[in-house]
């Protein structure tokens, strides 16, 4: 595509947080955007990575109202995602949308995990009691770097796929990250 008939929009939180990590969503006529945001007033790890899914909505990607924060981090020390809620995918399947995330704990045996979590509306998200409901196989894989999960349906073999990124535990220090089906 040519640049000159290129778009650009630029939209910056209300309140000022960085935010990266945009996870889009489509459904019903609503472009649903979901972000990760860093707490406000930090710059430095471990605090700058506790970060929360903001959610904004539009009809036309060019107006944008602000929604409820959609997950943020556990205050209970022992939940999966104490230390921040990060990437991850959204899907609408039957009757539900769901959220599939890396919960992310520092003092865990599993430091980074696929968390779930679903809602009626889009809007307002109950994390799955169950959680986390994936952690890392550490006989092929190494206890952190298993993050950003993407769900998908695969029609082919009529059922959900879902892919994430994760470190192989053996192999050269520069070559081991790879794909998880």
């Amino acid at each position: 595509m040519n640049g000159a008939n290129q778009l650009s929009f630029f939209r910056r939180p209300s309140d000022g947080v960085a935010a990266g990590d945009a996870i889009p969503f489509y459904s019903d006529g609503v472009y649903h955007l979901f972000y990760l945001a860093t707490p406000p007033g930090t710059d430095h790890y471990p605090d700058r990575v506790r970060c929360s899914w903001r959610h904004v909505i539009s009809t036309n990607l060019v107006d944008w109202e602000e929604k409820p924060t959609a997950l943020s981090p556990s205050d209970n020390k022992n939940d999966p995602d104490t230390n921040g809620v990060w990437t991850g995918s959204v899907i609408f399947s039957k009757g539900q949308y769901h959220i599939f995330y890396t919960g992310h704990s520092l003092s865990a045996k599993f430091p980074q995990t696929i968390c779930h979590a679903t809602s009626n509306d889009c809007i307002h998200f109950e994390k799955d009691p169950n959680n986390p409901i994936l952690v890392p196989d550490i006989q092929r894989y190494e206890s952190i770097d298993w993050r950003d999960p993407f769900v998908f349906w695969n029609e082919d073999e009529e059922l959900y796929w879902m892919l994430l990124s994760a470190r192989l535990l053996n192999g050269p220090p520069n070559y081991r990250g790879c794909i998880v089906l």
